[in-house]
């Protein structure tokens, strides 16, 4: 499935550029440079700008200050890039040491984004300290937007009024890839996998789907049901119990599909 990048008419430049330089061709004119940026006019409802956001992961690729040297704190070797997710009203950051997040906004043109806050754990490598710190200063503020849908791979760039640049890759969310939203459901994974039903000689996920509100003596009660499938970014380790949140997306059309299951988060995990 391929992400929608703003509204539909801007698709046709290539790049859909949201910085406050730039201006619209004036009506009438049939002139548009290939691939020149065309910028969102101050009337235009940001809906499509807030869903292009939310359609993907954006991965951290460069930055640069308003003199144009790199950012390197922003960067840790050895460890994946730091990552924005667009939600309704906030952006998560993850890729960094503790859960980072804010308050964001999209008016005109801009992105808005609040101050940036953490979870407060210390973190035992120096360098993944000093990145969420520059993380939580160089993420907030207001940055005009262009994004760059030519590519097979989007592109995101974000431009502070202080002229610091951060440049970011997009990978589709499971939303985009799946066409969620999908259903959001608490699930148990047990401890111990259990042969599989169509093939014994593969072994199976067992798990209980959890209803929020009910008493804990409900839960243990559920039996505990083989599962063939995966959970797209989980990982079992034999003889840990854990209790995950995830997202189930209805079974595509093709013979055989089934629903597919994403994790959003894990919230326990024990023996």
């Amino acid at each position: 499935m391929r992400a929608v990048f703003l509204a539909p008419a801007l698709l046709a430049a290539g790049v859909t550029a949201c910085g406050s330089g730039a201006s619209p061709d004036p009506p009438g004119s049939s002139h548009v440079a290939a691939r020149a940026p065309v910028a969102v006019p101050p009337d235009t409802d940001n809906v499509p700008l807030r869903a292009a956001l939310r359609a993907q992961h954006w991965h951290l690729q460069r930055a640069s200050d308003a003199h144009g040297t790199a950012l390197r704190s922003l960067f840790v070797d050895g460890v994946p890039p730091v990552q924005l997710d667009f939600g309704d009203q906030r952006i998560q950051v993850r890729q960094t040491c503790n859960a980072l997040g804010a308050n964001y906004s999209v008016a005109e043109a801009h992105v808005q984004i609040g101050r940036v806050v953490s979870s407060k754990r210390m973190c035992a490598d120096a360098r993944r300290m000093a990145q969420e710190r520059a993380a939580s200063d160089l993420l907030s503020g207001r940055f005009a937007v262009i994004m760059d849908n030519a590519a097979a791979a989007p592109r995101l760039t974000l431009t502070r009024s202080d002229g610091t640049v951060l440049i970011f890759g997009g990978t589709p969310t499971a939303d985009t890839r799946y066409g969620g939203p999908g259903q959001t459901l608490l699930i148990e994974v047990a401890a111990e996998t259990v042969p599989c039903v169509s093939d014994p000689a593969r072994r199976c996920l067992q798990v209980r789907e959890h209803a929020p509100d009910a008493p804990a003596t409900v839960q243990a009660a559920t039996s505990w049901q083989p599962y063939e499938g995966a959970i797209e970014g989980f990982v079992h380790e034999d003889g840990i119990r854990t209790l995950l949140r995830v997202t189930r997306y209805p079974a595509g059309s093709e013979p055989g599909a089934k629903p597919v299951y994403v994790l959003d988060q894990m919230i326990e995990a024990g023996s």
